[in-house]
């Protein structure tokens, strides 16, 4: 089996297929049990943990890099971790030397190079692969633990690309043990919609997912004076690690509802989508850079830096509720009811949020309705009414709206 990733061209920089001292960054990283050179919030992987995540199906992995494949290999950083044979060799044959390098050093702070590549891995060189990254499933179980990852992935009711904003494409293909080849590509493409007067420092996009649904995604970084104070009372709670507030990038929250359906499950996401104990607050889903347990199952909103992030949440969906009237190409009415309908645990957040905007939830014409006979396509959720068309052949919805100019 295996994963095809491709990233958008505003992202596709220095992996490790640059011989640099750009990448000599990442290789050492990579090196060091759970440690990362990622600062907290700058991206997925800052704990340092990811790739020691694979060790529960392969203990042997591989890594291949290099930047021109026309030679038909990997020239880059090409390595493996350090087993008996190698660390004997390290050791110059010692035999007691090795069993003591075995016993008190972890074969994952030993990388060796690897000079040989098979058929495989030359081809994928040659296909302009970057870097490939090869995980030997030496059992069974192993074989049945990565099988069943590949199933979630293929499966997942949360859109897994949604918030990848890097990546253009991820195909996952399987092959052998008896059974068909089998092929899933996922895709990403987003159109940045003009600037909205209503969404101060935030941006729109259209995401398309192709077979997952096209969505509404608007995102805004966190003031920074909000950001700190935040970490502080989190650390100062033993929330969080000391090192949290040396935390430099912009921390960004975003929203995202569906366009195109009303299929959706709602989910919590940490760049990637978290558990199903983790639903998002409302009819769609919440990206931010949370503080999590390592599961990355849920989150707990009494840490005071996830409910910032929660509340920047609530005052973004507030926002972009409050510009649909003026952004209708950009901004489907459906979305609008999707982005202010909070579930109950976190229903005083949104409607703070529009009081922070000098609004009320319940009096603002915010909900899309038929069009009255002056023109009016909103109103209030007081105000506003739900009317059933289901079964009735002289009382339907436009009938009420022609006849008593109701709000429905």
């Amino acid at each position: 089996m295996f994963f095809r990733i491709g990233f958008s061209p505003a992202y596709a920089g220095t992996f490790l297929g640059q011989s640099s001292a750009a990448a000599r960054r990442p290789f050492e990283s990579l090196c060091e049990i759970a440690q990362s050179d990622k600062k907290p919030g700058e991206s997925v992987g800052h704990k340092g943990v990811g790739f020691r995540s694979v060790l529960q199906v392969s203990a042997w992995p591989e890594i291949h890099s290099g930047v021109d494949g026309q030679r038909g290999r990997f020239d880059g950083f090409c390595f493996g971790f350090a087993r008996q044979a190698d660390v004997l060799r390290l050791v110059e044959g010692d035999e007691a030397a090795a069993h003591d390098v075995s016993r008190d050093i972890s074969p994952y702070f030993l990388p060796v190079p690897l000079t040989q590549q098979g058929e495989l891995i030359r081809q994928f060189a040659r296909d302009g692969f970057v870097t490939v990254i090869r995980l030997p499933l030496e059992t069974g179980l192993a074989l049945e633990v990565a099988e069943e990852q590949v199933r979630l992935l293929r499966q997942s009711e949360a859109p897994l690309m949604l918030f990848l904003e890097r990546l253009e494409r991820l195909d996952i293909a399987t092959s052998g043990g008896g059974q068909p080849p089998e092929t899933t590509v996922l895709t990403r493409t987003a159109a940045l919609l003009p600037p909205c007067g209503e969404l101060p420092g935030g941006r729109l996009e259209h995401v398309d997912l192709g077979r997952q649904g096209r969505w509404l995604v608007a995102s805004r970084a966190i003031d920074r004076r909000r950001l700190g104070k935040a970490l502080t009372e989190s650390v100062e709670g033993g929330h969080l690690d000391p090192l949290w507030p040396e935390w430099t990038a912009p921390a960004v929250v975003s929203v995202a509802a569906r366009i195109d359906a009303n299929d959706v499950e709602p989910r919590i996401y940490t760049f990637l989508p978290m558990g199903k104990n983790a639903p998002a607050p409302f009819w769609g889903h919440l990206n931010a850079p949370f503080a999590t347990k390592l599961a990355r199952l849920d989150i707990n909103d009494r840490v005071p830096l996830n409910a910032l992030f929660l509340d920047a949440a609530a005052e973004l969906c507030a926002d972009v509720v409050l510009s649909a009237k003026a952004a209708q190409d950009e901004i489907p009415d459906r979305v609008t009811v999707d982005l202010m309908a909070w579930d109950d645990t976190h229903f005083e957040r949104i409607e703070h949020a529009f009081e922070k905007c000098g609004q009320s939830l319940d009096t603002s014409e915010i909900v899309p309705i038929d069009p009255l006979k002056d023109g009016t396509r909103w109103a209030s959720i007081a105000k506003g009414n739900e009317w059933p068309d289901d079964g009735f052949k002289c009382f339907t919805r436009h009938a009420l709206v022609d006849a008593a100019n109701a709000a429905l």
